[in-house]
């Protein structure tokens, strides 16, 4: 009773530093669709994800999600304009300054290339990936094949470079790709491979300043797995997926 007493308490103080009331919660998210846009549906996947979160920890919140470029968005929520904000990977640099939540979503990584380039070849080739996309494992994979690494400001322009034969893959997770390739007829002729062994999952987290996210992100994290135990979870993500053709 005593350790609940003191998270209500240390909530409270953490909202109070914002100047807000406790039933205000402000997050901001930037472009990545399907899983973050300002003109999805429910703002898209992770959108839905976590407003269902916030609005399972804080019961009858008002709950407004804003959306800035990236970077804006980052700084932001660290000078605590914003409770918090999403969806994030996980690295060394943000974790100085952020708590990260439980996963949020996995996703599974993958290249796209032209339907007639050889996708097992990386030698000299040029890869895509937009501005404020961490890069993650693709620093190795550079490196070993000398490769050249493209930065437009949109996935969308990566997806217009390679339908062009401007770049040879794109990096991107196969929830997105399907989502470009399912939207936009141009690109309905591209392919995807797997990147790395097995496609293995990545988690995507929201994430909290240090400066006074401490008890937001722990009733956040509770309420994530009250939604996964209670099957919600699994429903918003069934009505999300899109399938494979």
């Amino acid at each position: 009773m005593k350790k609940g007493y003191l998270l209500v308490v240390c909530l409270l103080v953490s909202l109070t530093v914002y100047g807000q009331s406790p039933l205000q919660i402000k997050l901001v998210s930037g472009d990545y669709p399907p899983f973050t846009g300002e003109f999805l549906p429910d703002g898209g996947l992770v959108t839905r994800l976590v407003q269902v979160t916030f609005a399972q920890a804080f019961d009858g919140a008002q709950i407004k999600v804003s959306f800035e470029p990236w970077a804006r968005g980052l700084a932001n929520t660290e000078n605590q304009k914003y409770q918090a904000t999403f969806p994030y990977f996980r690295n060394e640099q943000r974790a100085a300054a952020f708590y990260f939540s439980d996963p949020v979503i996995f996703i599974e990584n993958v290249f796209y290339h032209n339907q007639a380039a050889e996708a097992k070849s990386y030698d000299k080739k040029t890869i895509c990936l937009p501005l404020g996309y961490a890069k993650g494992s693709l620093d190795k994979l550079i490196q070993t094949h000398d490769m050249t690494l493209i930065r437009p400001a949109s996935m969308l322009q990566c997806f217009k470079m390679l339908a062009k034969a401007r770049v040879d893959f794109l990096a991107c997770s196969k929830r997105v790709g399907q989502f470009f390739t399912g939207h936009y007829p141009q690109f309905q002729g591209l392919k995807f491979s797997p990147s790395g062994s097995a496609m293995a999952l990545v988690p995507l987290y929201a994430i909290f300043p240090k400066k006074s996210g401490l008890a937001i992100v722990t009733r956040f994290n509770l309420a994530l797995q009250q939604l996964k135990r209670s099957g919600s979870y699994q429903e918003i993500l069934d009505s999300y997926r899109v399938v494979l053709k």
